[in-house]
């Protein structure tokens, strides 16, 4: 089953399904009916998952941009593309910003215009690229390379988020683990224990004392597990909106090199884009400095744009702290051969094969760490308990 896009011979928008083996089989009927095919998907497995999942309700600039450029590619204006791709969610009120989106732009207003009044949705950088599209009447192309970059992005996220299921898995797996034993296996012990007169020193007492505390004090135990999830998630926060904080996690040993490659691969990756678009690379920067999350790199990036104003070449004003001997020489070998484009291309690759070879280092190391912390704890109860019961055995003696 295939759901298709097309314009009529009154170059009207319609869609539907039809139930053929391929797609090539789709474009061939569709010519046959007289209709410009623009979009054909596969939705045969799609429709399977929607007998257990709901039609997701978040914008996704990915599909967003995508959508967009095929429309443009196929002769549409862009205030009919819009216009087609607010009818495919006129049915989702969270989305009812795009018809305002099209009146906006069918006002006579710049499309780059109309997407700063929905900032929770685009970006600076998207504005941006949007813009230079629309100076250089090539907006199909700025969509085309919006659709790739966010393509990117996303999937890297995807792919750490991946690399994390497996030990977060273990690590909840363990925490159950320990206030199960803890909450209900060791205050049964003790209740037995007691009972019989059993001594309870040594490594069992200590076991025994940690069960009560954690049963006697479970209420302020959690208050305080929640108290230090969102203290820890204000840190995260002050790692990309605090110069000092941002400072003090780029020095860490291992998480402060992964910030770092991770800001080095968004700059260079949208450097290339930009670049490739030949956008001076003031403006580039500019443009940067609005996707780049982290304070640090925002600022030092603001102040390269200021030197490079100036007079200054890329590699002069390049901070030795924040970016990497690598970086700088390609950087600069780019520079002097006039292939900007081609060096930061380069540098995006090598930093994201860099980040996937640390992240999988990491969650190699990650899983046996934690098998091994439940394995002790889980030993050390077992040890615990095996004490006292020997002590059983020799006061029956």
């Amino acid at each position: 089953m295939y759901k298709y896009k097309a314009l009529n011979e009154e170059g009207e928008f319609i869609e539907g399904e039809l139930n053929l083996s391929s797609e090539e089989s789709v474009v061939a009927e569709l010519i046959k009916l007289k209709y410009t095919p623009i979009t054909i998907t596969s939705v045969q497995n799609k429709k399977k998952i929607n007998l257990f999942l709901s039609k997701s309700q978040k914008f996704e600039a990915q599909q967003f941009f995508e959508n967009i450029y095929d429309y443009l590619d196929s002769g549409l204006s862009i205030d009919k593309a819009l216009e087609l791709e607010a009818k495919s969610f006129n049915q989702n009120p969270s989305m009812s910003f795009l018809a305002e989106l099209v009146d906006l732009v069918r006002q006579g207003g710049a499309l780059s215009d109309a997407m700063q009044k929905f900032p929770e949705h685009f970006s600076a950088l998207y504005v941006g690229v949007v813009n230079v599209g629309e100076e250089t009447d090539s907006l199909s192309e700025s969509f085309s390379l919006l659709a790739r970059l966010t393509h990117d992005l996303q999937e890297f996220k995807q792919k750490i988020k991946s690399a994390l299921i497996y030990p977060m898995i273990l690590s909840g797996v363990m925490f159950i683990s320990i206030l199960v034993l803890f909450g209900l296996v060791i205050p049964r012990f003790k209740s037995l224990f007691v009972g019989m007169g059993v001594d309870m020193s040594g490594i069992t007492g200590v076991i025994v004392a940690i069960s009560d505390v954690l049963t006697e004090n479970y209420q302020l135990i959690s208050l305080l597990l929640i108290l230090s999830i969102i203290i820890f998630r204000k840190l995260m926060n002050s790692a990309l909106t605090d110069q000092s904080w941002a400072k003090y996690f780029l020095k860490l040993p291992v998480i402060g090199v992964m910030i770092q490659q991770y800001n080095l691969y968004i700059i260079s990756m949208i450097l290339h884009i930009l670049m490739k678009k030949r956008i001076t690379i003031i403006k580039a920067l500019e443009h940067v400095k609005d996707a780049v999350g982290n304070i640090v790199y925002k600022n030092e990036i603001e102040s390269m744009t200021r030197e490079i104003s100036r007079g200054k070449s890329i590699q002069q004003v390049l901070n030795t702290n924040f970016f990497t001997q690598h970086f700088i020489y390609i950087v600069a070998v780019g520079e002097e051969t006039g292939r900007l484009s081609e060096s930061f291309s380069k540098l995006s690759k090598y930093y994201y094969k860099q980040l996937d070879v640390r992240i999988k280092s990491m969650m190699t190391y990650a899983e046996p760490a934690i098998i091994m912390i439940l394995g002790l704890v889980v030993g050390l109860i077992v040890v615990s308990m095996l004490q006292a019961i020997l002590s059983i055995n020799e006061l029956a003696v």
